[in-house]
């Protein structure tokens, strides 16, 4: 199964689908950072972690949130992967379709607007709390 994954990356980084391993991530990327800066603006926890460990109704909040942003993107990378596959292997490998989806956007896209929050969020001073101000004597 694996096999033909890799038979199949090797066949389109050497024919004419090479262009979209750049262009694909570079998109998901762009589309994260500009995400990963409304949520550092939001002062929202970074997306990784949100998902992960954040209360039920936040993980929905945000994965759809998520899924909204790149569903052009993903439907873009699944055309592109459906087309080549007839195009290069006269065939079609429905997992490879969503490997290269996942690979190509959605993974560049949830680091991408995590690290960006994170970043961020360091590089703001945080408010001082009330104990933490020096006291005037």
């Amino acid at each position: 199964m694996t096999d033909g994954f890799f038979e199949q990356v090797r066949a389109m980084w050497e024919g004419p689908g090479h262009l979209r391993f750049l262009v694909q991530p570079l998109v998901a990327i762009t589309l994260g950072i500009l995400d990963g800066r409304k949520d550092a603006r939001r002062a929202l926890p970074p997306f990784g972690v949100a998902v992960a460990r954040g209360p039920a109704a936040e993980r929905r909040a945000r994965l759809g949130s998520a899924l909204r942003r790149i569903t052009v993107p993903l439907v873009l990378a699944t055309v592109l992967s459906i087309l080549f596959q007839a195009i290069i292997l006269a065939q079609w490998r429905p997992l490879g379709t969503l490997l290269f989806a996942v690979f190509l956007v959605a993974l560049p896209y949830g680091a991408a607007r995590g690290l960006t929050n994170r970043a961020l969020r360091r590089r703001r001073p945080r408010p001082r709390r009330a104990a933490e101000t020096p006291s005037e004597a």
